[in-house]
């Protein structure tokens, strides 16, 4: 403590790393030219999650803004889960979309009632948000825990990964 205010934690010592760090500092660095996609995959227990999130620590020091989601097994089964807590951040977008794509994201984010769009609509809307959102910083979407990610999220979020890059 220093004169009754907290320090801000510090970043954790990530020990036997170095490369890893470096390739999703690259990674991340990219971003800013067009979009990517990158998955870390490994079993559970490898420091996954621990990697996601120093590289989410480092966009937001590059000026980034990061969006995450992580499944967790309770919500696996509840449609949209994932995409709710990604978009979340974003719902100040929804009003530059067009009328059809804030229709298509707010039924299924279940902000209203309402006939469920399909698929490929709703898709295409999540790929309108986060391009609008990124038009004026680069944007970071960060997906932790796929495997208790909702298929519905899952398959919406795997259809941004392919069409990312046009899109810092």
């Amino acid at each position: 403590m220093s004169q009754g205010r907290l320090l801000p934690p510090a970043d954790p010592v990530i020990v036997g790393r170095d490369d890893e760090l470096r390739y999703l500092r690259d990674f991340v660095d990219r971003l800013r030219l067009e979009g990517e996609t990158l998955l870390l995959s490994g079993d559970p227990g490898v420091g996954k999650t621990v990697l996601l999130d120093a590289t989410a620590r480092y966009a937001r020091a590059q000026g980034y803004r990061v969006v995450h989601a992580a499944g967790v097994e309770f919500e696996a089964g509840v449609s949209f889960a994932a995409l709710h807590l990604v978009l979340q951040p974003l719902f100040g977008e929804l009003e530059n979309l067009a009328e059809w794509h804030r229709d298509a994201l707010t039924t299924a984010l279940g902000l209203r009632e309402g006939p469920r769009s399909d698929l490929l609509v709703l898709s295409n809307a999540t790929l309108a948000v986060l391009a609008a959102a990124a038009s004026s910083v680069p944007l970071l979407l960060a997906a932790d825990d796929m495997p208790w990610i909702d298929r519905a999220s899952a398959a919406v979020l795997g259809f941004v990964a392919r069409r990312l890059s046009p899109a810092p």
